[in-house]
């Protein structure tokens, strides 16, 4: 009995989230100085509907479970705002998002300087 009413006081585990389709428009703007920036307060969700090649690998491993039956959900937290991008789309403080969700299993490329070339 102690159990179940422990299990009663806890606080729910999962949060309601509405999702609103956006499109670039909605985030991408350009700033005073004419620079390209994004503008997103919070997180961003992200939902492929089809299954990305490395979805079998990542669940054999168990490096995702409870996932979606098809496709992957990535979410995107902007810890500041505005945050500039060049024109090949790099951000200019890449320390300033956070991945989780199936791109956090990407990262390793990203860890790379920009103007990387190997020998």
């Amino acid at each position: 009995m102690k159990a179940r009413s422990a299990l009663n006081r806890r606080k729910p585990l999962l949060k309601m989230i509405s999702a609103i389709p956006i499109t670039a428009p909605d985030i991408l703007h350009i700033d005073s100085n004419n620079n390209l920036v994004i503008r997103v307060n919070g997180k961003l969700i992200v939902q492929y509907s089809n299954d990305p090649a490395a979805k079998k690998f990542l669940k054999r491993n168990i490096y995702i479970a409870g996932d979606l039956d098809k496709g992957v959900e990535s979410i995107i937290n902007f810890k500041t705002t505005p945050l500039g991008l060049n024109n090949a789309g790099v951000l200019s403080e890449p320390t300033e998002v956070e991945y989780t969700g199936y791109w956090q299993y990407e990262r390793a490329a990203n860890l790379l300087p920009y103007d990387y070339v190997p020998e």
